[in-house]
């Protein structure tokens, strides 16, 4: 079943971080950028880190401060006592207030734990003195284990039988998927997405480009279940908090699969929960995330 709302729904966040423009779009007032230049941070000294934002309309991108939080972290390990090198698993963080676009921000991170196999850091970003962001990453040395995964969704159409993506932009190709009601996940949407220049063999940017393109869709999830309410294109919506896991390693140069659903709203709050799959039906990543969803009262 299409979503009737689909062709009208506004485009921006209400009092947030506007999507990534459209494709024809240029993502910053100055033109295209590259991805991996975009998500290299300048190293200070003491563990601290800068990250550039391009100059856009509204505030910056919260999928490039996740990104430029991962890869600060990143920075700051090295080899475990086992002799491996940890790659991240996880990381925790909180928008705590909108960026600026244009300006730089700063990484500090904090070398919690150095451990046999496992590593925390802890990573605040500040903009001008404000603290816009804090985040935990966790890292872990590979290791064996036993290996079981939730398959890919069913039934998706191949990218190439998809039309151009809501969340396309200079930098990352997006094709979604049609929407329709009755899947497995109540109001699941789902795009492919892949970078649009090759990408370096280095897994840790990856795994920076994979946390960049998590952060698209979770808001628009959340009022799915709501279109038509009155006074949704009023609403207040942001990103509050994100969380992601990385199951294995794969690359974002390649067609992937997001598959993002809500879980519930209320309070003027929404939590939704997405799956990464590879195309070849590999789980890379689950993240979740929980947005302001705020209808003013004379709205209704």
């Amino acid at each position: 079943m299409t979503d009737p709302n689909e062709t009208d729904e506004p485009t921006g966040e209400r009092a947030g971080r506007p999507p990534m423009p459209r494709a024809g779009m240029a993502p910053t007032d100055a033109g295209s950028v590259e991805l991996v230049e975009w998500l290299t941070l300048d190293p200070l000294g003491g563990d601290v880190f800068r990250g550039h934002n391009p100059p856009r309309e509204g505030r910056v991108f919260g999928g490039s401060v996740l990104a430029h939080a991962l890869g600060a972290a990143q920075m700051t390990v090295g080899a475990s006592r086992g002799g491996s090198v940890p790659t991240a698993h996880a990381l925790h963080g909180h928008f705590v207030e909108g960026g600026l676009p244009g300006e730089p921000s700063e990484y500090r991170v904090e070398r919690v734990r150095d451990g046999a196999s496992f590593a925390t850091r802890q990573v605040t970003a500040t903009q001008d003195g404000r603290v816009i962001f804090v985040a935990s990453v966790s890292f872990h040395a590979d290791e064996a284990g036993p290996d079981w995964q939730l398959d890919a969704p069913a039934d998706v159409p191949d990218p190439s039988e998809c039309e151009l993506g809501r969340y396309a932009s200079d930098v990352v190709e997006v094709r979604d998927v049609p929407f329709r009601l009755g899947t497995a996940r109540p109001y699941a949407r789902r795009m492919w997405f892949r970078t649009r220049r090759p990408l370096p063999d280095d897994p840790a940017m990856w795994q920076r480009v994979i946390v960049f393109a998590s952060d698209h869709g979770s808001t628009r999830a959340v009022r799915t279940p709501h279109r038509g309410l009155p006074g949704l294109a009023q609403r207040q919506s942001v990103s509050l908090d994100h969380a992601i896991w990385f199951h294995r390693p794969a690359r974002p140069d390649e067609w992937m699969l997001t598959e993002v659903a809500p879980i519930s709203t209320g309070n003027g709050r929404g939590l939704a929960t997405g799956t990464i799959h590879t195309r070849t039906g590999t789980l890379v990543a689950t993240f979740t995330q929980e947005a302001l969803f705020r209808i003013p009262p004379d709205a209704t």
